[in-house]
């Protein structure tokens, strides 16, 4: 199966070889969202708090930066719903419209 795998990659320290923040945020997302599909919602949420962590080490004013953010944002108060931290998962998913105001500011046709 896929986890275990992914999982030993994750803990031996294999995202070193991903020099690109964009990257290691798209690669521990991605793994989240595995875990979300295979009803571990609890792992899911530590790889999207770590998906964040990572998105925060870029530029967090660089449009991408606050893409992945707001992806992770998002993805955290999806799993929080899901477990049944709704008003924590309120307040992430309020964090993900913050950011995607600010990415497309008022003028914007969005």
């Amino acid at each position: 199966l896929l986890l275990p795998h992914a999982t030993a990659l994750a803990a031996e320290g294999s995202l070193v070889q991903y020099q690109n923040l964009k990257q290691q945020h798209r690669f521990i997302i991605n793994l989240g969202h595995i875990y979300n599909h295979f009803e571990e919602a609890q792992q899911a949420l530590e790889l999207y708090q770590k998906s964040l962590e990572i998105a925060k080490k870029g530029d967090t004013n660089h449009p991408d930066f606050q893409e992945i953010m707001t992806s992770s944002y998002s993805s955290i108060g999806s799993t929080l719903q899901k477990l049944g931290s709704y008003q924590e998962a309120l307040e992430y998913h309020q964090r993900a419209l913050e950011v995607l105001r600010g990415l497309f500011k008022n003028d914007h046709p969005d």
